[in-house]
Parts: structure tokens; C-alpha cells; sequence
């Protein structure tokens, strides 16, 4: 098994109780752990699971797929944590090298007779991100190739790949508060501007990873199974179904999903990519702080318009999708071949494929939400050029001033 492990000390102060929640992509189910305080102000869990379901491009003209429902509902009891436990699953969340992604190999692909390929393409994913941002946290997650879900039930025919994260219920003030205190680039700067100045929902519901990114306590809290408990390792699990036709190099061919851009796309979401208005409640995700249908006016619906803008309004970066056959969180999909086949296209094609940059929407987006854009830091201010000094006939002095 191709693991990577890093192991820290940390203390901890625990900032937030409250709902813990599943959320994904894909065929991506959303689960929901409601907390109350408990003891040392720990959070007693109860899970609730519901399945959206977001198929590949071309399902939206008629290809078999399928809808986009409440496929399970569910309650039951989890254990009340203990602090030891919430230690132990906080003490491999930080890194002193930024960012690190700790990848786990399921016997999916450990067993799979093509699985220097897969791990070789999840490694490449991971190093893109490791490349791309400096935030000082480490983010588990378990990667698998299979038809089924982590809990065993079947893919929907229509999905490529799907994911499941933990996320947290983080009242509005703290989230926002965390969100200010965390800009460290121009993006940022120019973000938190256009954050709201009153509530637009009771809370916030940030990904575990991206809780830690802004410096919550929101720890890992998923099993291999898919299920979720304190001391838990996995702040997510991606699974790409292994009944599509995937090509794990490039170019990719004409007939094959790039495997690359699957991957990326599903570590996006554990990151905290995606929209509450797949989700059935009414508390936002970080996405939607930034949804926009015109300078001015924030559209938080699946009806209208809505693009990504992280300046009121002003600049439309990209569309996002307002197809209820697809995830609300991802970009506005054409028809392929796709013109701008972005990694969190709704809709993914096959024989395209693309990466998260510096100044993709992805790399954008994971900028505002509270990731650490390396690129994107706010750059020393040009010098001046001052009257120059020691003319001569041959020459003179430069005098500059920084």
C-alpha cells in the first residue's frame, strides 16, 4: 500500500460544536452529524445520509443516468468522543511543510492489476496541490477504483467518479471571522470585501480540511466505510468508478475520461468546494459566499444566473451549473467536446482534460474559501525610479527607491 504519513504534536483549542456533515460529489453522498455540547464541550453525533448523484456529460441530453434524490435516511447513534480521541485525531492534521495531502490506497487499487497507473495519476493530482498552496495542515484521504461506494452499494450508471467528506456546522460569525483573519493574498484582499456584511444563514458549513485551512478545529472524522466518529482518519474518500474507461496518462484518448482531471475534481470537493443547494438545508457552503448574478446581487437559488465572483459581481470568472442533474457547486457545462473543459465542469467529457492553476476558477475558488494560493501572495510593490545621479557623457547612476 502506497501510504503517506506524517505524524505531529499539536495543542488545540476546540473552537466549534455542532453538525457534522458528510458531503461529496459525484454520486455524492451528504451526511449529517447534528452535536450538542457534551462534557468537555465535545459533540455527541447523530447521522443522517443523503445520496445526489452527478452523471457524466451528455447524461443531461438523455443518456442513462441517474436522478438526483434522497436515495437513504437514516439515524443512529454514534459514541460520545472523548478528548483523547479528538486528540489523537487532530494530532496528523498539521504540517510544518504546508500543504500535504496523506494519500490511503484501498485494496481497490492496491489488488488491480493496473494499479501503478492509478496510484502513479493520484500522486500527480496530490502534487499539484502540494505545489499550489502552503496552508500548514495535512488533509487524509482515502482513494479507491470501484463500481460501488465505500459502504457497498452500487454507482449510479451515470457517475465517473464520486466523493464523501466530513464537513462541519460552524456558526456564521466564527466562520467569517476565521475566513478575515486568514487573508494572505490578493485574491483574498479583494474577496473580503465583497463578504456580506450581515448573516445570510444561521451557520456555515466548511469541509473539515477546509475548517482547518482557516484555523478551526474541525478534524478528520471518516471511516473506509463511509460512516463517521471521533478518532476517525479520513477527512474524505474519492472513488472512481472503475466501470468507466479511464486513461491514467496523457494524452488522453479520444474514448477515455482523464483520470487526472476525475481526481482533481473530487479532491476539490473534499477541500470544500461545493454548494448547499444540493444539500437540503439552508445554512451556505463557502462557495456560495461568492455567487453572483450581477454586480451587487447575490443569487443563492437554482434558478436565474449565478457565476463565481470574488469582487461583488464585477468579473463573472466562470458560470456555475444550474442543472438539477448535476452539482450546483461546479462550473455551467456546454455540450462536448467542451470548449473550456475546467476540472469542476459539472459535466465531464471524455478525450479532455485539464489541471487546477494558479488562475484557474478552481485555484480561485480554493483561494477565497481560505487555502493559502502560494502564487496568488501579494507581491512587493514595483520600485521607483528616482532622478538619476552622476551624469556623465558615458554614463550615469540609477537610483531607485523600494
Amino acid at each position: 500500500m502506497n501510504q503517506r504519513r506524517r505524524h505531529f504534536l499539536i495543542g488545540f483549542v476546540f473552537l466549534s460544536a455542532g453538525l457534522l456533515i458528510l458531503l461529496g460529489f459525484g454520486a455524492y453522498p451528504l451526511q449529517s452529524l447534528r452535536g450538542e455540547p457534551a462534557g468537555a464541550r465535545l459533540p455527541a453525533f447523530q447521522p443522517k445520509r443523503i445520496k445526489h448523484v452527478a452523471p457524466a456529460a451528455g447524461a443531461e441530453f438523455g443518456i442513462a443516468q441517474d436522478p438526483q434524490t434522497a436515495a437513504a435516511d437514516f439515524t443512529q447513534n454514534v459514541a460520545v468522543p472523548t478528548a483523547a480521541s479528538v486528540q489523537r485525531a487532530l494530532a496528523s492534521t498539521q504540517s510544518s511543510s504546508g500543504l500535504v495531502i496523506n494519500a490511503t490506497f484501498d485494496s481497490s487499487i492496491t489488488n488491480n492489476p493496473n494499479a501503478q497507473a492509478i496510484e502513479s495519476a493520484i500522486n500527480q493530482a496530490i502534487a499539484i496541490y502540494e505545489s499550489l498552496f502552503s496552508d500548514p495542515i495535512v488533509v487524509s484521504i482515502l482513494f479507491r477504483y470501484s463500481t460501488t461506494t465505500p459502504s457497498g452499494a452500487a454507482l449510479g450508471a451515470g457517475t465517473v467518479a464520486e466523493s464523501e467528506s466530513v464537513g462541519y456546522q460552524v456558526p456564521w460569525n466564527t466562520y467569517i471571522t476565521a475566513l478575515k483573519s486568514d487573508v494572505t493574498t490578493s485574491n483574498d484582499s479583494t474577496a473580503a470585501v465583497s463578504l456580506p456584511s450581515t448573516a445570510l444563514s444561521t451557520n456555515i458549513i466548511p469541509s473539515s480540511a477546509n475548517g482547518r485551512a482557516v484555523g478551526l478545529n474541525t478534524p478528520p472524522a471518516m471511516s473506509a466505510n463511509g460512516s463517521l466518529g471521533n478518532g476517525f482518519p479520513y477527512d474524505g474518500i474519492v472513488t472512481l468508478n472503475s466501470g468507466k474507461s479511464f486513461q491514467f496518462t496523457r494524452p488522453t484518448n479520444a474514448n477515455k475520461f482523464d483520470a487526472l482531471r476525475a481526481i482533481q475534481h473530487e479532491i476539490n470537493e473534499v477541500l470544500g468546494l461545493g454548494s448547499y443547494l444540493n444539500g437540503g438545508g439552508s445554512d451556505l457552503r463557502p462557495q456560495d459566499l461568492f455567487s453572483w448574478s450581477a454586480v451587487g446581487n447575490r443569487n443563492l437559488s437554482a434558478g436565474g444566473s449565478r457565476y463565481l465572483s470574488i469582487d461583488g459581481g464585477q468579473n463573472d470568472i466562470v458560470g456555475f451549473n444550474q442543472n438539477a442533474n448535476g452539482d450546483f457547486g461546479d462550473w455551467l457545462s456546454t455540450s462536448c467536446p467542451q470548449t473550456t473543459p475546467f476540472v469542476q465542469n459539472a459535466f465531464g467529457c471524455t478525450g479532455q482534460s485539464s489541471d487546477v492553476t494558479v488562475t484557474s476558477p478552481e485555484g480561485i475558488n480554493l483561494d477565497v474559501i481560505g487555502y493559502d494560493l502560494i502564487a496568488a501572495a501579494s507581491a512587493p510593490s514595483a520600485p521607483t525610479a528616482e532622478t538619476a545621479s552622476n551624469v556623465t557623457a558615458n554614463g550615469f547612476t540609477a537610483n531607485w527607491q523600494s
